[in-house]
């Protein structure tokens, strides 16, 4: 079991450890922000759905992982003139290179694990004890649903989770409302669908290639799941 963790720790770990994101306040008001950031050594593009833009001073990037924050671009540039989200949010998405790519089945067997106990203890963001909602595999995406204390700045217990593969990466990318406007099921879902597509259109397959980095362990480790 404890290998079994493993690998959702390298799926999760990052968005455990940073507490599910919190938006900082903006240091030069009046200036715009940015809706991408290229990070993994500058080889992987993340990119917000419309309205929404990086959050610098909260992302944290490695050559080997990426967490990255998104609010509303007016939230995070303190510019009212900059582009406004749709749906109060905080975005985050958090990367790391994979060497080959996950199948059908990998995403079926992140599936089963997550359904356990020990599973869903992974699915928390700040620390409390998360309630797994709903989980389905489309294709080699995995769709969450889940539900903790909730996060930081306020954010409300409900949110959404995305993972999947592009460019040589396995992202998992959030979506969290707000306790003062929570979001509804169907917009959280839009939204976080939204999120997934911006990223998969600003890293595009190249001739099926394989990730540039080798020896990552996650698929070694997708093999040992039950």
């Amino acid at each position: 079991m404890r290998r079994n963790g493993l690998v959702l720790t390298l799926v999760f770990g990052l968005l455990a450890g940073c507490g599910g994101g919190g938006l900082h306040l903006p240091k030069d008001v009046g200036a715009h922000a940015s809706p991408s950031i290229r990070v993994l050594s500058r080889s992987f593009t993340v990119a917000g759905p419309q309205g929404f833009c990086v959050d610098r001073e909260a992302t944290q990037k490695h050559t080997d992982s990426a967490f990255v924050v998104f609010g509303s671009c007016a939230a995070v540039s303190g510019n009212p003139e900059d582009k406004r989200a749709n749906a109060p949010a905080v975005l985050t998405a958090a990367v790391v290179p994979v060497d080959g790519t996950l199948v059908e089945a990998d995403f079926e067997a992140m599936v089963r694990y997550l359904k356990t106990p020990d599973g869903s203890a992974l699915l928390a963001r700040d620390g409390g004890k998360p309630e797994l909602l709903a989980a389905r595999q489309d294709g080699t995406a995995l769709h969450l649903r889940a539900r903790d204390a909730g996060g930081r700045g306020g954010q409300s217990a409900r949110y959404w989770r995305r993972i999947f593969t592009a460019g040589g990466a396995l992202v998992t990318v959030t979506v969290s409302g707000f306790r003062s406007s929570p979001l509804s099921d169907s917009e959280g879902e839009a939204l976080v669908q939204a999120f997934a597509e911006s990223i998969l259109k600003a890293n595009p397959e190249t001739d099926g290639k394989p990730a540039k980095y080798s020896g990552n362990p996650i698929r070694k480790l997708l093999d040992r799941l039950p």
